[in-house]
């Protein structure tokens, strides 16, 4: 679900999702995507949210309906053409800066993909067979298990008990480690291990 009162933003991230092989909803205004929520039989996999849309209402407070309506299940995004405070996205996953760029959007909508599937048998399977091929340190498993069950990694630290540093470093290690070029490389190397896993 894509809600942005610019229409041209909502074209945007409409071809993104596209492109990544995602069908979305797109609202302009607060009042459409509210309706919408109400009607809805499951969460959205994914919500990107402007954080200030049509009449001066806050992105932040369709945030909250939704997680007063699903709990904490979808992953929620705030969209702002500037830089905001932990306050103002207390009720999102992530915060992207506008003009939303092609790694960090992908990044988002892996984590979605695979909190979507997080419940899935082979999964939990599928990171310890990743782990043990690449030799990835119990630590470095512990955080791709993490990013796999849909933690961003702005929160990744305080969940994990590690220093933002340390985390970053870790990653860097899983990407070294895994030959891989991005996080959604990786994400998605877990993704084919769990397909395989499933049709074998």
């Amino acid at each position: 679900m894509v809600v942005d009162d610019n229409p041209r933003v909502l074209r945007s991230v409409e071809r993104l999702l596209q492109r990544g092989g995602f069908c979305s909803r797109s609202f302009q205004t607060y009042g459409a995507a509210a309706d919408a929520i109400r009607d809805f039989k499951s969460p959205p996999v994914l919500s990107m949210i402007d954080l200030v849309l049509d009449h001066g209402r806050l992105g932040t407070e369709l945030a909250a309906e939704i997680r007063t309506r699903f709990g904490h299940s979808p992953i929620i995004a705030i969209l702002s053409g500037y830089q905001v405070d932990n306050e103002a996205t207390s009720n999102a996953d992530t915060y992207l800066e506008k003009p939303l760029g092609l790694r960090a959007t992908s990044d988002l909508l892996m984590r979605a993909v695979l909190a979507h599937v997080r419940l899935h048998p082979a999964l939990n399977s599928s990171v310890l067979e990743l782990a043990t091929i690449h030799g990835l340190s119990p630590q470095e498993a512990k955080i791709l298990g993490s990013l796999v069950s849909g933690t961003s990694r702005a929160k990744l630290a305080s969940v994990i008990g590690l220093s933002p540093n340390t985390v970053k470093s870790q990653i860097r290690q899983i990407l070294s480690k895994t030959g891989s070029a991005s996080l959604s490389d990786v994400l998605s190397n877990v993704l084919d291990v769990t397909h395989r896993h499933s049709t074998s």
